[in-house]
């Protein structure tokens, strides 16, 4: 049977009393067969805007098949939405293909997401790509795990990243608590404030999101090549990395850092290593870091450099050197 109807989400709601808050309207056209709550759908979908609870979508288009029996449903296809905002989350131009079946407001979909951006908590990633995909809803409880994830770019308070990829990532959401893990995070380059990394690898990250902080801890970070107000660094190693995030505010430290050889345009330092660093962010992008500096020896010009320890204090505008003693 051919059939072209529009439903109200609101009134659908107050009928079913799902408990769960619809709002919005929906026109599908399209064939369904079969009889009482047993039947098959081929179709599409379109709505201007629709609302769950704290989800929004706009402009949202679906190209369906699939079948119900009772509370039970399988539907496959292709789904495109302008805008999806749920909170402070928001995905621009998403494209979600795959499977999705469930019961009630317990469902399980398989499949890949595309989005042109997404944006949260300061931060915008542009060009995201989510492969071999799940994600389920039992009992209020929300699972998400991806095999692959890429993005052409991040910005972040004034850091811009570029060429992401992450392998393997987990997240639950429970009781408003948000936790998770990914495997491994690759980045081509990160800039900020005239410093550049190239090569940057993070692995074993956790992340946990709770009364509206969010800390991040990092196993090990590997960077290429550094540079950085005149200096270059060959690689940088560092054994572990804590962010805490409140109100796009970043606050963090990491472990102590080898830089090994620091190259200047007119000499050199050798052995040069950062104990206890620790950095903020503000959401404006100006940053402050401070650390112990110690250098082994090197070369400055023609004069030979002996051991040196001084207390560096780095912000966007300049650099100091405190309690400086040398050999």
């Amino acid at each position: 049977m051919n059939v072209t109807s529009t439903v109200d989400l609101t009134q659908l709601s107050d009928t079913l009393r799902s408990g769960t808050a619809l709002r919005g309207a929906g026109n599908f056209s399209g064939t369904i067969t079969g009889e009482g709550d047993q039947f098959k759908l081929n179709g599409q979908i379109q709505s201007d805007a629709l609302a769950a609870d704290n989800l929004r979508l706009q402009g949202l288009n679906v190209s369906a098949s699939g079948s119900v029996q009772g509370k039970t449903y399988e539907i496959n296809g292709k789904a495109v939405a302008d805008l999806l905002n749920a909170g402070d989350f928001q995905l621009d131009s998403l494209q979600i293909a795959g499977n999705v079946m469930g019961t009630g407001t317990n469902f399980r979909w398989i499949g890949e997401l595309r989005a042109v951006a997404e944006k949260s908590y300061g931060t915008t990633l542009t060009g995201l790509i989510l492969r071999d995909a799940r994600v389920e809803m039992n009992d209020g409880v929300l699972t998400a795990q991806s095999n692959q994830f890429s993005a052409n770019g991040l910005n972040a308070g004034g850091a811009k990243v570029d060429g992401i990829t992450a392998s393997n990532l987990q997240f639950k959401n429970q009781n408003n608590v948000t936790t998770g893990t990914i495997a491994n995070v690759k980045a081509g380059t990160v800039s900020a404030s005239g410093a550049q990394v190239k090569g940057v690898t993070a692995n074993n990250i956790d992340v946990t999101d709770r009364d509206g902080v969010t800390s991040v801890v990092v196993k090990d970070v590997q960077g290429g090549a550094t540079s950085a107000a005149g200096a270059e660094i060959g690689a940088l190693n560092i054994a572990g990395v804590r962010l805490s995030v409140r109100n796009q505010r970043i606050e963090g430290s990491t472990a102590d850092i080898d830089a090994g050889t620091v190259k200047f345009a007119d000499g050199q330092a050798e052995n040069v290593k950062l104990a206890k660093p620790v950095f903020v962010v503000e959401p404006s992008g100006s940053y402050r870091a401070t650390a112990d500096l110690s250098i082994g020896g090197g070369v400055m010009g023609r004069m030979n450099m002996g051991q040196a320890r001084a207390s560096v204090v780095a912000t966007n505008r300049e650099i100091q050197f405190n309690n400086f003693t040398a050999d």
